[in-house]
């Protein structure tokens, strides 16, 4: 619904900003400090308005830039931590492992010395 709103605010913005360029098409002097152009103050409005509009992108862009840059480097964090997490469940398993191989040896050991007929 949020997005709905959204597009149709853009949208009433665009017509407001088109009426209002379509009613102004007298020419202007523009100054560019090194020469002076006369252009239909539709082009002057419209080309303002892209201006502005890059410039909001591109001041939008750098904190979004290091955002996705702090999420690659926790998304690497956490492969990092699975993967040491991954080694020392397999480490602890052979340790268990070799532990339970002990103790059945030694059940075996202790099995074999009760079923041996005493020599006494």
């Amino acid at each position: 619904m949020r997005r709905q709103w959204t597009t149709i605010i853009a949208l009433i913005l665009v017509i407001l900003i088109a009426a209002f360029a379509v009613m102004n098409t007298e020419a202007v002097p523009v100054n560019f400090a090194f020469t002076v152009v006369s252009w239909p103050l539709i082009m002057v409005i419209l080309v303002s308005l892209l201006i502005g509009a890059l410039v909001a992108v591109l001041i939008s862009t750098g904190p979004l830039m290091k955002e996705r840059k702090e999420v690659k480097q926790l998304k690497k964090e956490v492969e990092t931590s699975k993967t040491q997490q991954e080694q020392e469940i397999a480490r602890i398993q052979k340790e268990h492992e070799i532990e339970l191989s002990d103790k059945n040896s030694q059940i075996q050991q202790l099995q074999a010395q009760l079923n041996q007929p005493e020599n006494s």
